[in-house]
């Protein structure tokens, strides 16, 4: 028989008896003791505080809501917590249900003792027992076999010695050792001294009985006291945890949100749980948009001050708004038949990129309006046949419209006598022309895209 059971459920005999084993070691007692360690302690002794400690540095770094990263860091302090005092207990404070870890050979069972646990085997019906390498003891039954680890091989092989030894005494009729304790002391002597006891004085034995048979005989607490001690005190961290979240995640976000630039300051302002540096946050934004703005009423001379003056308002309307997106519209009025399909959305394309780099992409951006809308900044181009020659001419008209419900701020149509369109030589580069030239116009510079980033690999 193989049992397995919790320490505590076993009767008070039993439970003293391995108490006084553990206690004694290998000294007056009528089997074979062997002492394990317990690195599970000792591991979590280390790796529980210190996931708790990286626990608590991830909450420290999150930007989630205060009642969330309460809960990370009370789960964290209940992990350490829980570990260090599993370890205390474990090492300096054992209760009456803690046995130890060792594993004990007497004449009648073999306990495995592993903390709280106790595996218990019944050796009435073993027909051999044998030690293996590198440290085993191997029980054979009728029905089945296995080992249990003795530390090392001669403590394996001092076990197998110490069976044979009881196994040889308890055939001796003439002999005193019915008694099974002493029957086990007389066989530690056999096999210590290779010789019989004379006398009960010579096996220092200091126990009378040993158990004949062990069973559970009681059902183990359940735990309520402990489980509640967690249950408290988790919802005590987690409201002590909260409270200061409810300042210091806050003030976190906004330190980030500084770093961060345009967006970063967004971003804390999307956020509704960041209520406390909302205005400051404001108008940090705002003044960021200080220098872009002098850039534009500074830079190179306008040709259309309308305009210009336009897309100060522009940016003026996304100053310190949540997002920096506003519309841009691109209608080719006249489009030329062989032209490259698509031309007006390649302008677009080509233009919004190109305001993003002049003025700063994190500053503005823009995207296509909705069909049938408004935008903010519309652009209406055509070409026009030179009456001399096989060459186009492109007529512009420019309107800007910070405020989508409220008529234009600005609104320009001219033809520029520069850009001159050969008929043959219109294809996927006028579109760009375009861009690049308009950009110029309304914020006095274009900034070409940076070169592409080499591959990796390859032949060079």
């Amino acid at each position: 028989m193989r049992l397995t059971c919790k320490f505590e459920e076993l009767s008070t005999d039993v439970q003293k008896y391995l108490h006084d084993v553990r206690t004694r070691k290998d000294r007056g007692i009528p089997g074979v003791f062997v002492a394990r360690g317990d690195s599970k302690t000792t591991w979590a002794f280390i790796v529980g505080p210190f996931v708790a400690f990286v626990m608590l540095v991830m909450s420290c770094a999150s930007t989630k809501s205060p009642w969330a990263v309460a809960m990370l860091q009370a789960a964290a302090v209940l992990l350490g917590g829980w570990t260090v005092i599993y370890a205390v207990r474990r090492w300096f404070v054992r209760g009456q249900t803690f046995a130890g870890f060792f594993t004990y050979f007497d004449p009648r069972f073999v306990y495995e003792v592993d903390g709280e646990m106790v595996t218990v085997t019944d050796l009435e019906t073993v027909t051999e027992i044998t030690a293996r390498p590198p440290a085993l003891v191997v029980f054979r039954f009728p029905q089945r076999a296995f080992g249990i680890q003795a530390v090392s091989r001669p403590r394996a092989e001092y076990v197998a010695d110490y069976y044979w030894a009881v196994a040889k005494l308890e055939k001796d009729q003439n002999g005193p050792w019915t008694n099974p304790a002493e029957l086990g002391a007389a066989a530690k002597f056999l096999v210590e001294e290779d010789e019989r006891p004379r006398d009960m004085g010579e096996l220092k034995l200091d126990f009378d009985e040993i158990p004949e048979v062990v069973e559970p005989e009681r059902k183990p607490s359940f735990g309520f006291l402990g489980l509640g001690t967690i249950v408290i005190s988790g919802v005590m961290l987690f409201l002590l945890f909260w409270g200061c979240n409810q300042v210091t995640v806050d003030d976190r976000a906004f330190a980030r949100a500084k770093d961060g630039g345009a967006p970063g300051l967004r971003g804390y302002l999307i956020e509704e749980s960041n209520t406390k540096h909302r205005d400051e946050a404001r108008q940090a934004l705002y003044d960021l948009y200080a220098a872009p703005i002098a850039r534009l009423r500074s830079g190179q001379p306008a040709a259309f001050p309308k305009l210009r003056e336009g897309m100060v308002a522009l940016l003026e309307s996304v100053r310190t708004a949540n997002t920096p997106v506003l519309s841009l519209k691109v209608v080719d009025k006249n489009p030329i038949p062989g032209t490259e399909a698509g031309a007006a959305d390649l302008v677009r394309s080509n233009l919004a990129d190109g305001l993003g780099r002049s003025i700063g992409p994190e500053m503005i951006a823009f995207v296509a309006p909705p069909d049938g809308q408004p935008a903010h900044l519309t652009v209406e181009y055509e070409f026009r046949k030179d009456p001399i020659g096989s060459i186009y001419r492109v007529q512009l008209t420019v309107t800007i419209r910070p405020d989508l419900t409220k008529e234009p701020v600005a609104s320009e149509t001219w033809q520029n006598r520069e850009m001159i369109f050969p008929l043959l030589m219109m294809g996927s580069t006028t579109p760009d022309m375009i861009a690049q030239y308009l950009c110029r116009e309304l914020v006095g510079e274009y900034k070409p895209a940076p070169p592409p980033e080499p591959e990796e690999g390859g032949d060079f």
